[in-house]
């Protein structure tokens, strides 16, 4: 669960109504030079399975004071969900429902106010394909710099009532085609696509309405960002570990420090010379023999006898 503990806040990626294995970000910077006044953030990720619909949970905690149980009525979170660079609509969190949280799981369309459909989210694989030298595109390079990638951005606000909803177009469906250059070196897996729309059933005869929201900062409360990749892509950026190779031996080098390694290397050059030295003072002395055969017997029989030292003569003159 990503939380942010000063305000109180956290959010989920789901999947079957289950949030899905977070891991924390080694690099959660957030470019805030946009904003006069950086907003708290908190940055994961989660690994995903191609295909699977989700959804996106948000919720105060009771630490919360702007939509706690003492706050005045009018008072709302919203939540702005941009997935792959695109804003792709919001939910409001009212004081009411604080504790529960509110949840977005596609986007919706309106045939007037009586009418409803949605397009659920789906995580699907990227689909790279190699330039071959061309120049690439600049909107390819724009969209590698966020696909992959749900961030929500939330705002404080007040109500201040409510409209009848409006016909909506259907959303075109992402393309999910980038070139390989673009992603340099990315280890980006996955895109958000849109399911087909399905008819939404109508909760009696009321029509469907939007709140109306006054923003009362200038800058974001708060943000929230999820990294979305494979398993292979979290472990290519060392998010999590590689599992261990069946055939690799037990014991290796693999995981020592450069340090560790020198010194295990002296320790094992010092045990070879002590090696040596023992097995050179173990060795034994070379006697040299001569043969000689014993004819006296009634057979010849071999006899050894030992060389004697030769005597060197000195002809030098006094």
């Amino acid at each position: 669960m990503a939380v942010i503990k000063n305000l109180g806040l956290c959010a989920t990626i789901q999947v079957n109504g289950m949030p899905l294995d977070e891991y924390d970000d080694p690099n959660p910077c957030e470019d805030t030079t946009v904003y006069k006044k950086a907003p708290s953030v908190c940055s994961k990720y989660v690994e995903v399975k191609d295909g699977a619909e989700y959804s996106i949970h948000f919720k105060a905690l009771p630490k919360n004071r702007w939509i706690s149980r003492f706050a005045p009525n009018d008072h709302v979170l919203k939540m702005n969900v941009y997935i792959d660079g695109k804003f792709q609509g919001g939910k409001k969190l009212k004081v009411k429902k604080s504790s529960d949280g509110t949840s977005m799981d596609g986007v919706s369309q309106y045939q007037g106010s009586h009418h409803k459909s949605i397009q659920r989210f789906k995580f699907s694989t990227l689909n790279t394909v190699d330039a071959a030298g061309a120049a690439v595109d600049q909107g390819d390079l724009q969209r590698a710099n966020t696909l992959g990638l749900i961030r929500l951005v939330i705002d404080r606000g007040l109500r201040k009532g409510r409209k009848d909803a409006c016909s909506t177009r259907l959303v075109a469906g992402a393309d999910l085609t980038v070139a390989e250059e673009a992603l340099k070196g990315k280890t980006v897996s996955h895109g958000t696509i849109l399911s087909s729309a399905a008819a939404v059933e109508p909760k009696g005869n009321n029509p469907y309405t939007f709140s109306v929201t006054e923003l009362v900062d200038e800058d974001p409360y708060a943000i929230f960002t999820f990294k979305y990749r494979s398993r292979d892509a979290l472990q290519s950026e060392m998010i999590i570990p590689r599992p261990p190779s069946s055939d690799a031996p037990d014991e290796g080098l693999e995981g020592l420090s450069l340090d560790e390694i020198r010194r295990l290397a002296r320790e094992r050059l010092a045990d070879v010379k002590k090696e040596k030295i023992v097995k050179t003072e173990a060795s034994p002395v070379k006697r040299e023999y001569d043969e000689a055969f014993d004819l006296t017997g009634d057979s010849p029989r071999k006899i050894l006898r030992k060389r004697a030292e030769q005597e060197t003569i000195d002809l030098t003159d006094d």
